[in-house]
C-alpha cells in the first residue's frame, strides 16, 4: 500500500477546491457550507470536505430516527427497558465484528462501495424491526447486530476518510462543523416526527406501526441520499487494515484506547439511563421530541462558542466544563425526581455533549497522524474495539442495574456515571500530554 504522508495530504486538499464536482445541487451545497462556516474559524474547506459534511449532514438527519424513536418504538412494545439493552447490545458488539470484517472485504471491495452499500443497509433493519415488531431475546439481539454491523463498516470507512482527508491545522474546525451540522439536524427531526407518531396515536387515523413505518422509510431515503452525495479523491489509497490490534503500542496508542474505553463507558450509560428517564417521565413522542430538539439548540449553541475560542480554550478545559455540567445534571435529578428535573438536566447534556465528543475526536484523530504512516486503518480499527467494547460493558451493566433495583438507577444513574467521566477527564489529559511532548 502506497505511503500517503501528511503532506501530500495537505497539498491534495488544497488542491481539490479548485476542482469542483459538477452538478448544480452539488454546487448549491457547497454555496450553502460555505454560509455557515463560521467567519471567525479562518479557513477554507476543500471541495471533499465538504462533500463529506454533505453526506455526514444527511447521516445525522437519519440518526435520530434509527435511535431515539426506534427506541421509543422497543419501550412501546415491551414496556421495559430489557428489549432496548438487548437491541443496543447487539448494535455494539456488531460494530466490533463490522469493523473486523471490514479489514477482509476491503480485499475485495471498494471502501467508497462498502461506504455506501453500508449507509443504505442500515436503514433496511429498522423497517424490519418495525415491520415485524419481533419478539424473543434472539431475534432482537440478532437486529441488533445486524444494524451494528453494517453500522461498523459504514464508520471504519467514514473514520478513515475523516481522518485522512482532514489532517492539517483546521481539523477541529471540520469536526466542530460536524458537530454543528448533526445539532442542526437534531432540533428539526425529533419534533417533526415525534409529532406525526403522536398525531397517528392520538387521532387514530394512522395505525401506530404504520406511522412508525413511515417514519424508518423516510429515514432510509435520507441514508440513501447521504451515499448518493459522497465523495472522495480518485487518489485516496485503498486503507486495509493490516492487523486488528496495534502490535508494541507505544505508551502514547495506550493512553488513547484507555480514553476511548472509558468514552465507551460513559457513551453507554449516558445513552441508556437518561433515555430510560426520559421515556418513563415523558409519555408522548412528541414531548421526547421536543425535550430532544431543545437540548441540541442549546448544544449548537455551545459548538459555535467552541468554534470561535478554541484557539484559546485547551481540551481538558472542555473537558472539565462537561464533568461539572453531567455532575450537576445528575445530582439534580437524583435530588429531585421530576418532570423540570429531568428537562434540565436534559438540556444541560446536551449544552456539553458536543464539548465531549469534538474534544476526544480531535485528540484521537491527531494521535493517528502521530501514530500511523501507512498503517492507519489499523489504529482506527484497534480503537474502536476499545471503544464499543466500553459500551457494550456498560450497555451490559446498566441492564443488570435496571432489572434489580429499577427506581434506584434512574434517579442516581446519572450521578453515579461523573465518577466515568472523571476518569475520562484524566485519560483524555494524558493524551493531550503525550501529544504536546511528542
Amino acid at each position: 500500500m502506497p505511503e500517503f504522508t501528511r503532506a501530500p495530504a495537505r497539498q491534495f486538499t488544497e488542491q481539490s477546491a479548485e476542482a469542483p464536482p459538477p452538478g448544480a445541487l452539488l454546487l448549491f451545497q457547497l454555496r450553502y457550507t460555505s454560509s455557515i462556516m463560521p467567519k471567525h474559524v479562518g479557513v477554507k474547506l476543500s471541495w471533499h470536505e465538504r462533500l463529506l459534511l454533505l453526506s455526514f449532514f444527511f447521516f445525522a438527519l437519519a440518526s435520530p430516527i434509527f435511535f431515539l424513536f426506534t427506541n421509543t418504538f422497543l419501550w412501546k412494545e415491551s414496556a421495559s427497558p430489557t428489549a432496548m439493552i438487548m437491541y443496543n447490545g447487539g448494535i455494539y458488539s456488531g460494530l466490533i465484528f463490522g469493523f473486523i470484517a471490514n479489514r477482509t472485504l476491503l480485499l475485495r471491495v471498494s471502501a467508497h462501495v462498502l461506504y455506501r452499500i453500508s449507509c443504505i443497509l442500515q436503514g433496511i433493519v429498522p423497517l424490519f424491526l418495525i415491520g415485524f415488531a419481533p419478539r424473543g431475546t434472539v431475534n432482537i439481539v440478532g437486529l441488533g447486530l445486524c444494524f451494528g454491523f453494517s453500522a461498523g463498516l459504514y464508520f471504519a470507512n467514514r473514520n478513515f476518510f475523516t481522518s485522512l482527508i482532514t489532517q492539517g491545522k483546521h481539523r477541529f474546525a471540520f469536526l466542530s462543523l460536524d458537530q454543528a451540522l448533526a445539532t442542526v439536524s437534531g432540533v428539526c427531526i425529533p419534533v417533526v416526527v415525534g409529532w406525526y407518531l403522536t398525531f397517528a396515536q392520538t387521532t387514530q387515523h394512522i395505525p401506530t406501526i404504520t406511522a412508525y413505518l413511515h417514519a424508518a422509510i423516510f429515514g432510509f431515503v435520507l441514508l440513501f441520499v447521504s451515499a448518493i452525495f459522497f465523495r472522495v479523491p480518485d487518489d485516496v489509497p485503498q486503507h486495509t487494515p493490516r492487523r486488528v490490534f496495534v502490535a508494541h503500542a507505544s505508551r502514547r496508542w495506550n493512553a488513547v484506547r484507555l480514553m476511548d474505553f472509558i468514552g465507551g463507558l460513559a457513551h453507554g450509560v449516558f445513552m441508556t439511563i437518561p433515555l430510560v428517564v426520559a421515556l418513563t417521565v415523558l409519555s408522548t413522542e412528541v414531548s421526547i421530541g421536543k425535550l430532544q430538539s431543545g437540548a441540541t439548540i442549546i448544544g449548537a449553541l455551545s459548538i459555535y462558542l467552541v468554534g470561535k475560542y478554541r484557539s484559546k480554550i485547551p481540551h481538558g478545559t472542555l473537558l472539565g466544563v462537561w464533568l461539572l455540567c453531567s455532575t450537576i445534571a445528575g445530582g439534580l435529578v437524583a435530588y429531585v425526581f421530576s418532570t423540570w428535573s429531568v428537562i434540565i438536566s436534559a438540556i444541560l447534556m446536551g449544552a456539553v455533549g458536543p464539548l465531549y465528543r469534538t474534544s476526544t475526536a480531535h485528540l484521537m484523530y491527531e494521535a493517528v497522524d502521530r501514530e500511523s504512516n501507512d498503517d492507519r486503518a489499523s489504529y482506527l480499527l484497534d480503537r474502536e474495539i476499545f471503544l464499543d467494547g466500553g459500551r457494550v460493558i456498560a450497555l451490559i451493566g446498566c441492564g443488570y442495574a435496571l432489572l434489580f433495583s429499577f427506581d434506584f438507577t434512574l434517579r442516581y444513574g446519572y450521578l453515579c456515571a461523573s465518577v466515568v467521566n472523571a476518569a475520562l477527564l484524566i485519560a483524555a489529559l494524558r493524551v493531550s500530554r503525550y501529544l504536546r511532548t511528542a
